[in-house]
This record gives structure tokens, sequence and C-alpha cells, in this order.
């Protein structure tokens, strides 16, 4: 997620602002925690576009990593 939002060249209190939740939120989903609330988790991806993915840790295949612009932000 953090590599999509400085591939797009936004700060975190941009991205915070666009997705309407707050620096704190944005800042534990981006380190990984896991229990962030899907539907804001959702929102801030969907503004982030197609190339963000949502995996299990470590199971993202190299082929797929390859294919997305930026690359991939994979804790694990």
């Amino acid at each position: 997620m953090r590599l999509n939002r400085k591939g797009r060249g936004w700060t975190p209190q941009q991205l915070a602002g666009f997705a309407n939740v707050s620096m704190r939120f944005l800042s534990e989903l981006e380190r990984g925690k896991e229990t962030a609330d899907v539907g804001k988790t959702l929102h801030a991806l969907r503004l982030l576009g197609p190339a963000a993915v949502i995996a299990p840790c470590g199971k993202v295949s190299p082929s797929v990593r390859t294919r997305i612009k930026g690359g991939l932000d994979v804790k694990g």
C-alpha cells in the first residue's frame, strides 16, 4: 500500500484525507495492522486503483509482483 501511495506521489496526509481516515489509522494500516477496519481498508485500496493487491502475507507470486507497476508492499 505504501509503495502504491508513494508511486502516485501522495503523502500519507493526502491519502488519509482522500480516504477520510485518520493518520493513525493509515499509519497502522501501512505497517500491516491485522485488526484494521475492513471497510476503511477497502476504501483506501480503491483510491489507489487496480495496482493494489490483497493477498496473504508472503503468498504473492513473483509473476504478480512484476506485473504491478511500482512494486508491491507485502508484509511477512
